[in-house]
């Protein structure tokens, strides 16, 4: 009863989410909640916003549902390593990931993971005399998010675009040190890896009706 509960809450947590497309959501959570009912305990989401409007260049590869934002989805199981990919358009076939590098740094540093806070870029100005701390606003910029969820709740961090960019022409990223010395951060690169190696093997794809 606790393990169907907690399911529950998960299966709620990503209705809530996600919410721009409800077939791709729906994908995602049938997913995860058969991850959990094969006794996976941890599952890690990477979902990523691009700035503006995103279509893809092939007619193959569209399907006219909005903005197109995918999820990955990672998961450990039995000692090996695994992703997968829901977009607006089509769900994607499991990968399994040539080591765990990943998962094996994640379990390894989870308690300062989980106490760790990415903060967007910002910068020192001078408001009526007084120093104040600022996030510059950038007009439809990219970011990611990854979130972690265990049988104790879930973790959500947001990456702006340039969380991790040191300085502009006029401003000094006051956040860039916390980011960047993070093991977050770390975590994200080796993420933004795997993501590029499931790009490149052309993982096969089914359309959605």
């Amino acid at each position: 009863m606790k393990k169907l509960i907690i399911s529950i809450l998960l299966l709620l947590t990503f209705q809530l989410s996600f919410g721009q497309d409800s077939q791709r959501d729906s994908s995602i959570n049938s997913f995860i909640l058969n991850l959990k009912k094969d006794k996976v305990k941890t599952v890690c989401l990477y979902k990523m916003y691009s700035g503006g409007e995103y279509v893809p260049s092939k007619a193959e590869d569209r399907c006219g549902r909005g903005r197109m934002i995918p999820v990955y989805i990672f998961w450990y199981k039995r000692g090996k390593s695994y992703m997968t990919k829901r977009d607006n358009c089509f769900d994607y076939a499991i990968y399994e990931i040539k080591d765990n590098t990943f998962w094996h740094f994640y379990f390894k540093n989870q308690d300062i993971i989980k106490k760790e806070k990415i903060k967007p870029f910002a910068c020192k100005v001078i408001v009526k005399g007084v120093d104040t701390t600022v996030t510059p606003h950038v007009a439809d910029g990219s970011s990611e998010s990854m979130t972690f969820i265990d049988e104790t709740g879930s973790l959500t961090q947001i990456f702006s675009f340039d969380y991790d960019q040191k300085q502009t022409s006029e401003m000094i990223n006051v956040n860039f040190e916390n980011n960047v010395n993070s093991k977050t951060h770390y975590l994200k690169g080796l993420v933004d890896s795997l993501t590029t190696e499931f790009y490149k093997n052309k993982v096969r794809k089914t359309r959605r009706p």
